[in-house]
């Protein structure tokens, strides 16, 4: 499964491989079956601060296979969750991905993905802890300044 459109590089290292592109989807409910259907998140930016696509795919239980750039590492686990190797390191994504589809280690990585993000980046956690950060950020701002001595 392929969203959005594979440059001529893309389409060349996908040669030999099945796959299906759907191009641009928008329709958030039909990208959410398609992260489903895939057997793997292949995630290949090289800058990231907080990757949604590892934590959409993650929450539909597709584990992640990529670079460790940017908020990945706070969202996959190393064997447990999905395979992350230092940014670049294009034989590193080899092993991953080969690890990753070999046995029943997709699956499991999948369903330990959705519990650690049920668990640790749900809307209502995300939302408190927006909030809660808000709250202190105000606080700071209006507290009166304390006294040198």
């Amino acid at each position: 499964v392929v969203l959005g459109r594979p440059g001529n590089e893309s389409a060349r290292l996908l040669q030999g491989v099945e796959y299906r592109s759907f191009g641009y989807v928008s329709d958030a409910r039909l990208v959410s079956l398609l992260y489903a259907a895939a057997d793997v998140h292949l995630f290949t930016s090289t800058a990231d601060n907080l990757p949604f696509s590892v934590l959409e795919t993650s929450a539909a239980g597709t584990p992640t296979v990529g670079f460790a750039t940017g908020g990945a590492p706070e969202m996959v686990e190393p064997e447990k969750t999905g395979f992350l190797v230092p940014t670049g390191d294009m034989p590193g994504l080899t092993v991953g991905l080969r690890r990753a589809l070999s046995s029943d280690t997709a699956s499991r990585w999948g369903v330990a993905a959705r519990e650690k993000i049920a668990k640790e980046f749900s809307f209502e956690l995300m939302k408190e802890r927006h909030l809660r950060l808000y709250a202190e950020i105000l606080e700071r701002r209006t507290a009166p300044p304390k006294k040198a001595g």
